[in-house]
């Protein structure tokens, strides 16, 4: 279930803002394209030794295998530099959809602090 189409798009960048900015706290990040415009990663967390964790960010209740789409590519392309993929969703359950690919709860954010080093 997605939300009403007038709110998704508020909620959707202010999700992708908090995310953004949790993720930076311990980690560089950036958004991702690739150069013909057809996989889009809403943040990429980089370590410094250059792995790398992808980061979608939903407005939506559920969330499906086609919502790890734009990460599967990335998953692909950057191989063992790919570290995890996230897809962050309004839903209350963590899911595992295979290989280093994870839909988190978006209040899962404030459950475990960041560790800082």
């Amino acid at each position: 279930m997605d939300l009403p189409r007038e709110g998704a798009g508020i909620c959707y960048g202010n999700c992708q803002d908090l995310v953004s900015r949790r993720a930076s706290r311990v980690l560089r990040s950036r958004h991702f394209r690739d150069s013909h415009g057809n996989s889009e990663v809403d943040v990429i967390a980089e370590t410094p030794d250059a792995r790398v964790v992808g980061i979608e960010v939903k407005a939506a209740l559920t969330v499906t295998g086609r919502d790890f789409k734009h990460l599967d590519s990335l998953k692909a392309k950057l191989g063992s530099d790919f570290v995890h993929g996230y897809v962050v969703y309004l839903g209350t359950s963590t899911l595992s959809f295979g290989d280093r690919l994870t839909a988190v709860p978006l209040g899962a954010l404030w459950a475990n602090p960041p560790v800082r080093r």
